[in-house]
């Protein structure tokens, strides 16, 4: 069939637009999922492991790594659909794990207190409880003591300009509180401008807006303080920052210190503990410990870690006390010093900073 050449050059376009149309809209085959959840076992066709996100929708993981099998533990994952994969539990949607990370902060689960809920019996002392009010409220007031002098730091710079001179005398205000490794001040563009002590002087000039806790603080400039984790300078601290304003109400830059959780635990919680038989334990809710009485285990983390594979209740707990703010319980690990397996009953609470909560532990062995 002939068509005029107006008309045919009309539909040749339409066809064409069409086409493009159709590929653009087009959904991906398999696009990932992002999502957190908590991971629980169902007693069905013979037992499974499965993940229900705080709406109710329900995934059935067909590669869960075992260490985090365990009921309870809530996780970040990144996944993909799997509907072609034949299982024999009839329930949940069956997905292909890429990543999965036990939630650290902002878990939805979360709940003030846990206890057993089983026969299990936790043997707590009188003064248990006392000792570990005590501890936390040490602790807390080592971190509201870093973060007064850095927030001061802060507000002596808002409004007066930035004079690198004068920087490195306001900032070394902030090494004697214990615990502080450095203090640096940082541009808008997330470079390193000024740091203290001379030490780290060869620091200044770095780029490290790529760091996750320097990109959340560049596009969401508020105070806050980071998890735990190994900074380009070498050592395993945490930071705590807060921005710095002009006259006119612009973010000039942030003030950041980088302290030791060890140091400011020794400092403000352990003296309490002095002549009793408690020992004392922190740590992130993701399971990072910050703190032990045996240095070996700072800095490990709970999940994903052979040292603690072999024990299962360990596990279990750190489950509980991720998902609670305050709770007693029960956990089997090695007695110091010695290769034999003992039982231990814990107590813990909570302090925190800017909505980054530490959990901190009495133990009584």
């Amino acid at each position: 069939m002939n068509y005029p050449g107006s008309l045919y050059t009309i539909f040749l376009g339409l066809v064409i637009f069409l086409i493009i149309i159709g590929n653009c809209s087009a959904a991906p085959q398999n696009p990932e999922l992002t999502f957190t959840g908590q991971v629980t076992w169902q007693d069905l066709e013979g037992g499974f492991y499965g993940i229900i996100t705080p709406d109710g929708t329900t995934y059935l993981p067909l590669n869960l790594l075992e260490d985090y099998q365990y009921n309870g533990v809530t996780v970040d994952i990144t996944g993909k659909d799997a509907p072609d994969a034949v299982t024999m539990q009839m329930w949940g949607k069956p997905i292909t794990i890429l990543s999965i990370n036990p939630v650290n902060k902002e878990n939805p689960f979360v709940q003030p207190w846990y206890a057993p809920e089983n026969n299990l019996t936790v043997v707590m002392s009188e003064d248990q409880a006392e000792y570990l009010v005590m501890a936390a409220s040490g602790l807390q007031t080592g971190l509201d003591a870093i973060d007064k002098k850095v927030s001061s730091i802060a507000q002596n710079l808002t409004g007066n300009g930035i004079v690198k001179e004068e920087l490195y005398s306001i900032l070394s205000r902030g090494l004697d509180e214990p615990g502080v490794y450095l203090i640096s001040y940082m541009d808008t563009t997330g470079k390193i401008t000024v740091i203290v002590p001379d030490k780290y002087e060869r620091f200044e000039g770095e780029d490290v807006s790529g760091q996750d806790f320097s990109s959340g603080i560049l596009s969401y400039p508020v105070p806050g303080m980071s998890d735990f984790f190994t900074l380009n300078e070498g050592m395993d601290a945490v930071i705590l920052a807060y921005p710095v304003f002009s006259k006119d109400k612009k973010v000039t830059g942030y003030v950041s210190a980088v302290f030791d959780p060890v140091n400011l635990t020794e400092t403000y919680s352990l003296p309490f503990l002095n002549e009793t038989n408690y020992e004392l334990m922190v740590a992130e809710p993701d399971g990072t410990i910050l703190y032990d009485g045996h240095p070996d285990m700072n800095g490990q983390e709970m999940w994903d870690n052979p040292i603690f594979a072999e024990f299962p209740d360990l596990h279990s707990w750190a489950a509980h006390y991720q998902n609670a703010k305050a709770g007693i319980d029960q956990y089997s690990y090695y007695r110091t010093d010695t290769e034999d397996i003992a039982k231990t009953d814990v107590i813990w609470t909570t302090v925190s900073l800017h909505g980054t909560p530490w959990r901190i532990f009495l133990l009584k062995r």
